[in-house]
């Protein structure tokens, strides 16, 4: 359908959410119920690490717009609109249907003061731009209407992005536990895990400072790194274990026995500098090699034979089949969870170790190769003893 009036094209989904944009018509689309919502969204590494202050529904928000964007086809010279019905807000937000506009209202009229800096990373030209110029709900559906000038900044893949669970997503609480699981989310694979950050980045991804690393107003009482850590880190951790468990695992390696909640503080004299997170997202072994409680009994059993009886060593994919195997075990006797968080901690160490080397040691074959012979003259020259 087209409005004639403003050259909009107008397109209505199968359950009712409308997607509009001017001059082109966009694909179609369907938005199910909660139910049958996408498994996993994408958001990318700019969004993550863009320092926006939003509450615990304005994440939610932007995590629903953009499961909708990411259905449709924002063209260039199109203003997108993403109205989604009250009924598949309710249950997604988990608000009853008559609090829903009162509940809307302030989230509404705060996303729209949002705003996020956009760098090109040559020139370093800088633009402040609002991310949501029109956020309004009538008629029983809520429209959003990004900014067209981010169209590229909601877009870009280009420095990678997250694989974010949607469910999991909608149901953390706790205003910390999101961007913490979004940080996550971002660095998946064993051997590009997320270990060391600096504190000054973790609380922009938190939205604590601007891109000046200004303290922004309310949040002067996290400039004390311990409450940081403690307020942000610590609990957010601690809510995305309970809830998430099937999908990561965090260890401690304090030698002490203390509970570090998945962290480690890296001090330079009595200030924290960074944060080294050790955690393994445990899902992509338990897809890639499922069992089920029967053969999880004897892949137990046969491994562990071979290495307390028999003495032999086990390969590390055998390692992490073991680790799987003691998975499904715990799911139904307790018993077994302590030796399946040892397996599971051997392969973070596993893949910890790969990731320590990468980006330590390069091989020959990736130096750069000179040439001119002014590395072997430097190598000569620090070897020859100097006057003191």
């Amino acid at each position: 359908m087209t409005d004639k009036t403003n050259n909009t094209q107008i397109q209505n989904g199968s359950d009712g959410v409308t997607t509009t944009s001017k001059k082109v018509k966009t694909d179609k689309f369907d938005v199910h119920p909660e139910a049958q919502l996408p498994q996993t969204y994408r958001k990318n590494h700019n969004l993550i690490y863009s320092r926006i202050s939003m509450t615990t529904h304005e994440q939610n928000l932007l995590a629903l717009f953009l499961i909708q964007m990411q259905k449709t086809e924002w063209k260039e010279d199109t203003q997108l609109e993403i109205s989604i019905p009250a009924s598949r807000l309710a249950d997604w937000l988990e608000v009853e249907s008559k609090s829903l506009a009162a509940t809307i209202k302030p989230v509404a009229l705060r996303l729209q003061k949002r705003t996020v800096l956009a760098e090109h990373p040559t020139t370093h030209e800088f633009e402040s731009s609002v991310l949501f110029p029109t956020v309004k709900y009538a008629r029983g559906k809520l429209t959003m209407v990004p900014n067209y000038d981010l169209r590229d900044f909601f877009h870009d893949a280009s420095k990678g992005y997250a694989s974010v669970n949607v469910a999991r997503f909608l149901r953390l609480r706790g205003k910390y536990s999101k961007p913490m699981y979004d940080l996550l989310s971002r660095f998946k694979t064993p051997d590009k895990q997320l270990y060391k950050t600096d504190v000054i980045t973790l609380k922009g991804v938190f939205g604590l400072v601007d891109d000046k690393d200004n303290y922004l107003p309310g949040k002067k009482t996290m400039k004390d790194t311990s409450v940081f850590v403690n307020q942000a880190l610590v609990k957010s951790i601690e809510e995305i274990e309970e809830a998430c468990g099937d999908e990561l695992m965090f260890f401690n390696t304090d030698a002490s026995g203390k509970k570090r909640h998945g962290i480690i503080e890296n001090k330079t004299g009595n200030k924290i500098t960074s944060i080294e997170f050790e955690y393994l997202w445990i899902d992509q072994f338990i897809k890639l090699h499922p069992m089920d409680l029967e053969a999880a009994a004897e892949v137990a059993m046969n491994a562990e034979n071979r290495l307390r009886l028999k003495k032999e060593k086990i390969t590390q994919e055998e390692t992490e089949q073991l680790a799987v195997a003691y998975y499904v075990l715990s799911t139904h006797y307790e018993k077994y969870r302590p030796r399946c968080r040892e397996l599971f901690y051997d392969i973070y160490k596993h893949y910890r170790k790969i990731s320590i080397e990468k980006a330590e040691n390069y091989t020959e074959s990736e130096r750069p190769k000179l040439k001119s012979s002014a590395l072997d003259k430097l190598d000569f020259l620090l070897n020859v003893e100097t006057d003191k």
